[in-house]
């Protein structure tokens, strides 16, 4: 079975940041196709779209070069946090890149200390 990987952004419109910038709307795309051709699934998820244990009400997939909607569960294996300021908070059900307390350490170096 095919891992899903979900790719969270704060921003809860589907061309809110980053992709307001089309270069990263672009580089998004790319970066979808670069995982799907490994196998993986990807999902572009947003705002308060987390309903708990690693699952995500709705979102959008990448089809045809074009963001569409998808309007059914996302159960993410892998969830790529790229949310502002930690909006997306902790998460046990899956392994997250950029986990929120990582985030907050490199956000606030006084924590070191």
């Amino acid at each position: 079975m095919n891992k899903t990987i979900a790719i969270y952004f704060s921003d809860p419109t589907e061309m809110g940041y980053p992709f307001n910038h089309l270069v990263y709307y672009d580089i998004y795309n790319e970066f979808c196709k670069d995982i799907e051709k490994k196998g993986a699934n990807t999902y572009i998820v947003r705002g308060d779209s987390y309903i708990g244990d690693a699952i995500f009400e709705d979102g959008w997939i990448y089809e045809n070069n074009e963001l569409k909607k998808y309007n059914k569960e996302i159960k993410a294996d892998i969830i790529y946090n790229k949310g502002d300021g930690n909006a997306l908070h902790r998460v046990d059900a899956c392994p997250m890149i950029n986990h929120p307390e990582l985030d907050a350490l490199c956000l606030d170096k006084a924590m070191h200390y």
